[in-house]
């Protein structure tokens, strides 16, 4: 495959909005913890990445009563989901989620995450910043592709897309993860 079949949205949420997700994530990043509690990929054990980060289960009993962050985002995965089938055959099985994991994280300076593979189905990624700073982009290493961070965007891509998350050069990357899942009820 030449490309990853991903959708990237930019711009996704109004002023309000980001106003309502920050003060949610500064909350969160007072309570985040080291790579070695959110489930980091690993190679022979090793750890992948280098951020501090929170799964939204451990904090909330209800996160889609609670959060605005959870309320917000799977709303726009929602409204995303049929653009996002049609980029690629092989994204038509996005129709089969019926559940999800929500991860908030922060990376400071120096931090990344190495080249990987999630453990989903579909993998959507919310970016949010309240400093510029350079790096922190994402890669789709298998095609060399390289999806610039910008504040504000939401991507869509397939998990099987090794991905990975180049070195931050200053604080401030903020990045709501969800998985998407078909599980059996």
């Amino acid at each position: 495959m030449d490309k990853v079949p991903y959708l990237l949205k930019r711009n996704v949420f109004s002023y309000y909005n980001q106003e309502l997700i920050f003060n949610e994530l500064r909350f969160l990043k007072s309570i985040m913890r080291g790579p070695e509690f959110t489930d980091s990929a690993t190679i022979d054990n090793k750890i992948l990445k280098s951020n501090k980060g929170i799964f939204f289960h451990h904090l909330y009993n209800n996160p889609s009563k609670f959060s605005p962050i959870w309320k917000l985002c799977s709303d726009k995965i929602k409204k995303s989901i049929v653009e996002y089938r049609e980029k690629h055959m092989t994204n038509r099985n996005i129709m089969t989620i019926n559940n999800m994991w929500v991860l908030a994280s922060y990376y400071e300076k120096g931090d990344y995450y190495l080249p990987h593979r999630d453990q989903t189905i579909a993998t959507a990624l919310f970016w949010f910043n309240e400093e510029e700073f350079d790096g922190g982009d994402l890669t789709f290493d298998d095609t060399n592709e390289t999806v610039k961070y910008e504040n504000n965007s939401m991507i869509i891509f397939p998990s099987w897309a090794k991905h990975g998350v180049n070195k931050v050069s200053h604080e401030g990357r903020y990045c709501v993860t969800i998985g998407l899942l078909a599980t059996n009820k």
